[in-house]
């Protein structure tokens, strides 16, 4: 069967060429020594002549299909071209996907206990969900450019490993906001801790919250100030227990 005049007159680039050049040694092999694969079984054919993987084989003919569908005119599409893609910039995140983010480290360092990864890191944005679009379009590199915006920086430790920190102007302005914190007059809350790890967050509860906050906090916050918690478990206190502990000690 002669070729489709529509594929007459095209330039063909390298790759191509070389795909031309396996089926003309594959098909001289089979002239001098004899068929090796059965002609019934086509696609083992297509494969050892062309050379492609499998993956692309199953993509040509998915896409070959379409394009008999909607007509001639069709082209192949390269896979290395992705339309309708967001390409994702460091001024398009948003102040709730940048804090999502900046929890997803720190529940490295906090909750499991590892050294955190610019792979684990992006894996973890698509775990969660952070971003609304195809988390796919965020690269390492547009994610490294991120972190270094919003603070952090690689800092090179003695074993030579390299660790995720937030640069040294962040730190200092945390520890200004904690210590204006720890400002009010008697409201520090400390105790020994018991277990070998000296977590806190382990011997804390939700009796030993409430105390604190009765006894120590609330006499001694100013007028119209405002308390934010997180979401911790022992701060999580039932209302109903609230009432009656406060409304008890006014009878």
């Amino acid at each position: 069967m002669a070729p489709k005049k529509l594929l007459r007159g095209r330039v063909l680039h390298s790759q191509s060429c070389e795909i031309v050049n396996n089926i003309i040694k594959f098909m001289k092999k089979e002239a001098e020594e004899g068929i090796s694969i059965p002609l019934t079984n086509y696609r083992d054919r297509v494969l050892a002549a062309t050379g492609v993987s499998k993956n692309t084989y199953q993509r040509i003919c998915k896409e070959s299909k379409k394009k008999d569908l909607q007509g001639p005119s069709t082209s192949f599409q390269n896979p290395k071209k992705r339309k309708n893609m967001k390409k994702w910039k460091l001024d398009s995140f948003t102040p709730h996907q940048i804090k999502s983010i900046r929890e997803i480290i720190y529940n490295f360092y906090m909750m499991e206990k590892k050294f955190p990864t610019l792979k684990g890191i992006r894996q973890k944005i698509l775990d969660r969900g952070v971003l609304s679009e195809d988390v796919a379009e965020l690269s390492i590199s547009t994610l490294s450019r991120l972190l270094k915006k919003i603070g952090f920086k690689w800092q090179k430790m003695q074993d030579k490993r390299k660790v995720l920190c937030e640069s040294y102007d962040i730190r200092a302005k945390r520890i200004k906001f904690l210590k204006k914190l720890l400002s009010i007059v008697n409201g520090l809350l400390i105790f020994k801790s018991g277990t070998k790890t000296g977590d806190y967050h382990n011997e804390m509860n939700s009796k030993n919250f409430m105390t604190w906050v009765e006894r120590q906090l609330l006499p001694n916050l100013p007028e119209r100030s405002v308390f934010v918690v997180d979401n911790a478990s022992y701060h999580n206190v039932p209302i109903k227990k609230i009432l009656r502990r406060l409304l008890g000690k006014r009878k």
